[in-house]
């Protein structure tokens, strides 16, 4: 019976290990504001290499989940808040974050921000 139920748990080891190695990368990209609103920031997920999302925070509280849109370059995303019906679009970049109204043309700065990609 011991031998068995040693058996057991190596085997559950095992699987375990083995679908650790198959998960793949996880990465987060992380803006938080630093000249105003400081209060703000932004997380996004990065899986194997692609973006599936992410929050933004104010006060360490999460407010809106984020939808990717397009990615400009490393670390400079344009994202959409889920179940915003306003045509708004924020640009998160390493140096700063943007709000664009396509409509407008108008791009507003909300704050300059630090940047971490870990």
């Amino acid at each position: 019976m011991r031998k068995a139920l040693l058996i057991l748990i190596f085997g559950v080891i095992a699987l375990g290990m083995s679908h650790e190695g198959s998960c793949g990368e996880s990465l987060t990209h992380q803006y938080q504001c630093t000249s105003n609103n400081e209060s703000l920031y932004f997380i996004m997920y990065e899986r194997d290499g692609h973006i599936s999302g992410g929050q933004m925070y104010i006060e360490n509280m999460q407010v809106a989940d984020l939808t990717l849109d397009s990615i400009l370059s490393e670390g400079n995303f344009v994202v959409k808040v889920d179940g915003n019906k306003a045509n708004i679009q924020i640009n998160l970049t390493p140096e700063r974050i943007l709000i664009i109204h396509p409509q407008s043309q108008t791009i507003k700065q909300i704050c300059k921000c630090s940047y971490a990609k870990r």
